[in-house]
């Protein structure tokens, strides 16, 4: 009886061994996947922001996207360089109910 039982256990051992190797695995395979997919969206975003901005200020004589009355916000750093907005200016265009969403996250836990 005893032998039988340590058989039984040793086999389910290793079949969940076996099931959190291949959860493991597929987990490692499709992070990179899903970091993309995400710092895609980010980019998309931050495209969207740059359109509501130009057309949010386009009747503002001499207003640049990206500029202050066209002068460069940070000199010092190259023009292809990206800066990353605060939570703020990221979400500026967007529903409120979103943006206290994401802000207020913890409270709602």
């Amino acid at each position: 009886m005893t032998i039988g039982a340590i058989y039984l256990y040793r086999l389910n051992a290793l079949r969940i061994q076996k099931h959190e190797v291949e959860m493991r695995s597929s987990k490692m395979a499709i992070y990179p996947m899903l970091l993309a997919e995400r710092d895609r969206e980010y980019l998309k975003q931050l495209r969207r922001n740059r359109d509501a901005e130009a057309e949010l200020m386009k009747d503002v004589p001499g207003w640049e996207v990206g500029t202050y009355y066209g002068e460069p916000v940070y000199k010092l750093v190259p023009q292809d360089t990206l800066v990353e907005p605060i939570f703020h200016e990221y979400y500026a265009h967007t529903n409120p109910v979103d943006w206290f969403r994401r802000a207020y996250i913890k409270l709602r836990s």
